[in-house]
Protein backbone atom coordinates (compact mmCIF):
# COMPACT_ATOMS: atom_id res chain seq x y z
CA UNK A 1 0.00 0.00 0.00
CA UNK A 2 2.73 2.51 0.44
CA UNK A 3 4.07 1.79 -3.33
CA UNK A 4 0.59 3.18 -4.00
CA UNK A 5 0.52 6.41 -1.82
CA UNK A 6 3.89 7.15 -2.28
CA UNK A 7 5.55 6.04 -5.37
CA UNK A 8 2.87 4.83 -7.77
CA UNK A 9 0.75 7.66 -7.90
CA UNK A 10 -1.74 8.54 -10.42
CA UNK A 11 0.00 11.80 -11.49
CA UNK A 12 3.59 12.14 -11.72
CA UNK A 13 4.59 8.41 -10.62
CA UNK A 14 8.47 8.04 -9.20
CA UNK A 15 8.98 4.75 -11.33
CA UNK A 16 13.13 5.16 -10.46
CA UNK A 17 12.13 5.09 -6.55
CA UNK A 18 10.57 1.70 -6.99
CA UNK A 19 11.51 -1.42 -5.75
CA UNK A 20 9.82 -3.44 -8.25
CA UNK A 21 10.43 -1.12 -11.18
CA UNK A 22 11.52 -4.56 -13.19
CA UNK A 23 8.23 -6.42 -12.87
CA UNK A 24 6.39 -3.78 -13.63
CA UNK A 25 3.97 -3.72 -16.73
CA UNK A 26 3.13 -0.28 -16.72
CA UNK A 27 6.66 0.73 -16.80
CA UNK A 28 8.05 -1.62 -19.49
CA UNK A 29 5.13 -0.68 -21.49
CA UNK A 30 5.65 3.62 -20.87
CA UNK A 31 2.32 3.60 -19.46
CA UNK A 32 2.56 4.56 -16.15
CA UNK A 33 1.31 8.14 -16.74
CA UNK A 34 -2.35 6.32 -18.50
CA UNK A 35 -2.85 3.63 -15.54
CA UNK A 36 -4.62 3.41 -13.50
CA UNK A 37 -7.48 4.70 -15.59
CA UNK A 38 -9.75 7.01 -13.59
CA UNK A 39 -13.20 5.82 -13.88
CA UNK A 40 -15.73 8.88 -14.17
CA UNK A 41 -18.42 9.12 -11.70
CA UNK A 42 -22.30 9.18 -13.24
CA UNK A 43 -23.82 11.89 -12.06
CA UNK A 44 -26.65 12.85 -10.06
CA UNK A 45 -29.80 13.01 -11.69
CA UNK A 46 -31.78 15.94 -10.72
CA UNK A 47 -35.37 16.93 -9.06
CA UNK A 48 -37.21 20.04 -8.30
CA UNK A 49 -39.34 19.53 -5.51
CA UNK A 50 -41.80 22.27 -4.91
CA UNK A 51 -43.43 22.04 -1.03
CA UNK A 52 -46.09 25.03 0.12
CA UNK A 53 -45.50 25.64 3.95
CA UNK A 54 -49.03 26.16 5.39
CA UNK A 55 -49.38 28.16 8.68
CA UNK A 56 -51.89 28.99 10.48
CA UNK A 57 -51.20 30.66 13.91
CA UNK A 58 -48.20 28.34 15.50
CA UNK A 59 -49.24 25.50 13.55
CA UNK A 60 -47.73 24.08 10.06
CA UNK A 61 -49.38 21.27 8.12
CA UNK A 62 -47.34 18.52 7.31
CA UNK A 63 -48.56 15.63 5.16
CA UNK A 64 -46.99 11.94 5.60
CA UNK A 65 -44.88 10.34 2.65
CA UNK A 66 -46.53 7.32 1.35
CA UNK A 67 -44.69 7.54 -2.06
CA UNK A 68 -41.28 4.85 -2.60
CA UNK A 69 -37.73 6.31 -2.69
CA UNK A 70 -36.75 8.86 -0.61
CA UNK A 71 -38.35 9.65 2.79
CA UNK A 72 -40.85 7.61 2.53
CA UNK A 73 -43.09 7.35 5.67
CA UNK A 74 -41.53 10.42 7.28
CA UNK A 75 -43.59 14.07 7.22
CA UNK A 76 -43.09 16.49 4.43
CA UNK A 77 -44.27 20.02 3.18
CA UNK A 78 -47.80 19.31 1.08
CA UNK A 79 -46.31 19.38 -2.26
CA UNK A 80 -47.83 21.94 -4.64
CA UNK A 81 -50.20 19.30 -6.98
CA UNK A 82 -51.46 17.99 -3.80
CA UNK A 83 -54.19 20.59 -3.66
CA UNK A 84 -56.89 21.34 -5.57
CA UNK A 85 -58.23 24.56 -6.35
CA UNK A 86 -60.82 25.40 -4.17
CA UNK A 87 -58.24 24.23 -1.34
CA UNK A 88 -55.62 26.66 -2.54
CA UNK A 89 -57.81 29.90 -2.53
CA UNK A 90 -58.32 30.03 0.72
CA UNK A 91 -54.52 30.85 1.54
CA UNK A 92 -53.14 33.63 1.38
CA UNK A 93 -49.64 33.78 -0.50
CA UNK A 94 -46.47 35.32 1.86
CA UNK A 95 -43.65 34.91 0.52
CA UNK A 96 -40.97 32.45 -1.65
CA UNK A 97 -38.25 31.15 0.71
CA UNK A 98 -34.91 30.85 -0.40
CA UNK A 99 -33.97 27.88 -2.75
CA UNK A 100 -32.72 25.21 -0.86
CA UNK A 101 -30.05 22.51 -2.30
CA UNK A 102 -30.69 19.06 -0.97
CA UNK A 103 -27.47 16.63 -2.34
CA UNK A 104 -28.14 12.85 -1.59
CA UNK A 105 -25.68 10.18 -2.70
CA UNK A 106 -27.79 9.57 -6.03
CA UNK A 107 -29.70 12.74 -6.40
CA UNK A 108 -29.84 16.70 -6.34
CA UNK A 109 -32.84 18.32 -5.05
CA UNK A 110 -33.54 21.83 -5.69
CA UNK A 111 -36.24 22.66 -2.98
CA UNK A 112 -38.47 25.38 -4.06
CA UNK A 113 -40.75 26.35 -1.06
CA UNK A 114 -44.13 29.04 -0.98
CA UNK A 115 -45.07 30.08 2.32
CA UNK A 116 -48.47 30.73 2.71
CA UNK A 117 -50.94 31.54 5.77
CA UNK A 118 -54.59 30.33 6.32
CA UNK A 119 -56.18 32.31 9.22
CA UNK A 120 -58.18 29.50 10.44
CA UNK A 121 -57.08 25.92 9.85
CA UNK A 122 -59.99 23.74 10.67
CA UNK A 123 -61.67 25.70 7.05
CA UNK A 124 -58.96 23.58 5.07
CA UNK A 125 -60.57 19.83 4.36
CA UNK A 126 -57.84 17.74 4.72
CA UNK A 127 -57.50 13.92 5.10
CA UNK A 128 -56.56 13.35 8.60
CA UNK A 129 -54.80 10.40 7.89
CA UNK A 130 -52.38 11.87 5.68
CA UNK A 131 -52.42 15.31 7.08
CA UNK A 132 -51.58 16.60 10.71
CA UNK A 133 -51.25 20.05 11.97
CA UNK A 134 -48.45 20.19 14.42
CA UNK A 135 -46.30 23.41 15.96
CA UNK A 136 -42.87 23.81 16.07
CA UNK A 137 -42.31 21.77 19.03
CA UNK A 138 -44.41 18.85 18.30
CA UNK A 139 -42.49 18.78 14.63
CA UNK A 140 -38.78 17.46 16.32
CA UNK A 141 -40.11 14.66 17.60
CA UNK A 142 -42.09 13.06 14.25
CA UNK A 143 -39.62 11.67 11.93
CA UNK A 144 -38.69 14.54 9.35
CA UNK A 145 -36.16 15.11 6.79
CA UNK A 146 -33.76 17.83 7.24
CA UNK A 147 -34.58 20.02 4.33
CA UNK A 148 -37.97 20.35 6.14
CA UNK A 149 -36.26 20.64 9.44
CA UNK A 150 -34.36 23.72 8.59
CA UNK A 151 -37.18 25.39 6.88
CA UNK A 152 -39.10 24.69 10.39
CA UNK A 153 -36.15 26.28 12.07
CA UNK A 154 -36.02 29.38 9.78
CA UNK A 155 -39.46 30.25 8.98
CA UNK A 156 -42.02 29.17 11.23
Amino acid sequence: MDLGSMICTPINPTCKNCPIQNKCKSFQLNLQNMIPVKTSKSQKKEKNINWLLIASKDKVLLKRNVNKGIWQNLWLFPEANSLNYEKFNLLEEKESLPLIVHNLSHQKLSIFTKKYFLKNKDRLPIDRRGFVWVNKKESVKMGIPKPVKTILENHL
